[in-house]
């Protein structure tokens, strides 16, 4: 559980995150379905601390999946993190619809892990270990290959990748999240799966 009394201390939490981490790639989506129920329990009383916890551990998996399209190391991750939940906390109050805290979490640590990233004037190209389609018989290729593809995609194609196609927001929420129309989010997911279809085919 992510602790949103204080800061991080650089260390990868040591739940949701770790076994995101490890998941197999073709768990991803019912991992994220299983933690939209827990948060869908945890959403009636946000400002109750205990409450509050409850749905950002319910979201962790998420939330790194997120995070690590977008930083490098385990540690980038895990402060980003740590950080997203004190700012939520310092800010819930002024949440008016609990339905949409999923989006509004995941919106403030896009910003943060964006602010650490030009801090650190680098851009983060790191694998992540998801299957973004399993609908696409075309896709079905080793997580080996997707790991390899993923990493030659820039993060701003990979973030609505996944976004999209592992977390289910729609075209909308995508471009709100990410800060773009809806049809620069339309467009960016297309040349992303079209990226993925050519370097996988390279890989093979």
């Amino acid at each position: 559980m992510i602790d949103t009394t204080q800061r991080g201390t650089g260390k990868t939490p040591t739940t949701a995150s770790d076994d995101t981490a490890n998941e197999c790639p073709c768990d991803a989506k019912a991992n994220h379905s299983n933690a939209k129920a827990d948060l869908s329990a945890a959403k009636a009383n946000l400002c109750d601390a205990q409450a509050f916890s409850q749905a950002v551990s319910a979201m962790e998996g998420d939330l790194y999946r997120v995070a690590r399209t977008i930083l490098r190391s385990d540690a980038d991750i895990a402060d980003a993190m740590q950080e997203t939940a004190l700012r939520a906390w310092r800010g819930v109050h002024r949440l008016r619809d609990a339905e949409i805290f999923d989006r509004w979490l995941i919106k403030i640590l896009i910003n943060q892990c964006r602010t650490m990233s030009r801090k650190q004037r680098r851009i983060a190209e790191q694998p992540l270990e998801e299957w973004l389609s399993a609908q696409d018989e075309d896709y079905r290729d080793s997580a080996l290959d997707i790991r390899r593809a993923l990493d030659k995609l820039p993060e701003k194609l990979r973030l609505p990748l996944v976004l999209h196609h592992v977390m289910g927001y729609d075209i909308g929420e995508v471009a709100r999240l990410v800060g773009t129309t809806k049809s620069a989010a339309a467009s960016r997911i297309h040349r992303a799966r079209e990226k993925m279809r050519a370097l996988l085919k390279e890989e093979i």
